[in-house]
Formats: C-alpha cells, structure tokens, sequence
C-alpha cells in the first residue's frame, strides 16, 4: 500500500513549517518522509492534514497549524485523521506515533515508533481489493481449523490483541492454527501470557460473539504486529 497525493507541494512550504515548529516539536522533520511526494497525502485509512498554500486556499485551509490549534491533546502534533473519528499524532515528548479518538474512555494508544515505521507498515499490507481477497482466503483458512491457540493471561483474564490500525479504536483478538506459531508470537512483548487452545464450536459461540458485541476483528496466523484484520461478521456469514 503506498502514498497517495492529491495536490502538489512546494518544497520550502514543508521546510518552512518545520522549522517554525522545530521549537515546539523536535521530532516533527520525520513527516519529510510523507509528504516529500506531495500535498495532502493518504495512507490507508489516514488522510494527513495538509500545509498551507495560497494556491490552493479552499483545499489548504484546515490545514497542518489550523488543526492543531483546535487539538485538546496538547501533548501531541495531529498530523492525520481518518475521516470519522480517529487521528493520529506525534507525540512532542519522544517523536512516536500515537493514536486516539473522540471516545473519553480512550486514551491516546501508542501505534508506531516513529513515521518510518508507519510507511513500512503500510507497504507490507496490501491495498483495499487485494486485503478483500486475502481476508477472503484467511477466513477459509479459518473455517477449516477444528480449534485454535491463542494467548490468555488469566490475572487479568485477557486474550492477546492490538488495536487495529485500519479500524481504531476496535481491537484485534490474535489466533493461530498452530501452537507452535503461538509460541513464537508469544516471544517478547507476551511472555506473561499462557498459550490455551478452544475447539472451533466454543471459539464460535463464545468468543466470536464476544467480538460482535463490541465490534472488535480477529486476527489469524499473525506474525507481527500488524497485518489482516478478519471480521467476525463476515466469518459467520461464511460458516
């Protein structure tokens, strides 16, 4: 999945917004890395905010300093949203990328370490029509599991799982076909978890319904952090 623009930019326009913000956010040279294509780009789900130019005032106009004048989070620098509820930020104390939403109950959750990371992310992901067609084939792969591993830590009686980076704030609940693969995503950011097993019937009528209850995705075979999302509505459909 790569970068999109909708309008050309002016690269002193860029160096020029950098500069005045260095003060106020060191890290904020990194967004060279998106928009050094153009004017207003889109990522995925995230459409960044554009900087400001004359020539094109009425699309310019909500624009990189405009928005930030506006934020209530004034720990972090918005640099994208996602059309809906969501936004994404740089956090002014460390350079990371968080995210959060207009829902009080959810704190700005940190996503990525930084905009490179963002844009790897993203290209490893395939874009909208091909994600259909794998989401397709992950949730047959599902079909066919008599039971699944996943990861539990019973002190605070949760299943491993990420926010989603195309459907935050939901959450995705990770599951494998094999322990062996649980094991290995166990590895490090998990290890206090314990690896459980639920046969296909019990994932169905307990878990899944969990899942649409709280509009929450599943994800299958994940490797790293970030890859399909599968929704269990559509999963039920097609048992």
């Amino acid at each position: 999945m790569e970068i999109r623009y909708s309008l050309p930019l002016k690269e002193h326009s860029l160096l020029e917004l950098i500069e005045t913000m260095t003060d106020e956010v060191p890290q904020l040279s990194q967004i060279l890395d998106v928009y050094k294509g153009g004017n207003k780009p889109k990522l995925g789900k995230w459409s960044f905010y554009p900087i400001k130019d004359k020539e094109f005032m009425k699309e310019t106009a909500l624009d990189l300093l405009e928005i930030n004048k506006r934020n209530d989070y004034k720990d972090y620098f918005i640099i994208a949203h996602d059309k809906e509820e969501s936004y994404l930020g740089i956090f002014k104390k460390d350079g990371k990328l968080y995210c959060w939403c207009d829902w009080p109950e959810v704190e700005p959750q940190l996503m990525f370490e930084n905009i490179s990371e963002l844009i790897a992310v993203y290209k490893m992901l395939p874009d909208y029509s091909s994600s259909n067609e794998q989401q397709s084939y992950l949730t047959e792969k599902l079909l066919q599991c008599e039971g699944l591993y996943y990861l539990f830590n019973p002190d605070i009686e949760y299943i491993a799982g990420n926010y989603s980076i195309e459907y935050f704030p939901q959450i995705t609940f990770l599951y494998w076909d094999s322990e062996d693969k649980a094991k290995n995503y166990r590895k490090g950011n998990w290890d206090s978890f314990e690896i459980r097993y639920v046969e296909r019937k019990e994932f169905i009528e307990m878990h899944i319904a969990d899942f649409l209850d709280n509009d929450d995705y599943i994800g299958f075979n994940w490797k790293m952090d970030y890859e399909i999302d599968i929704s269990p509505e559509n999963f039920l459909n097609d048992f």
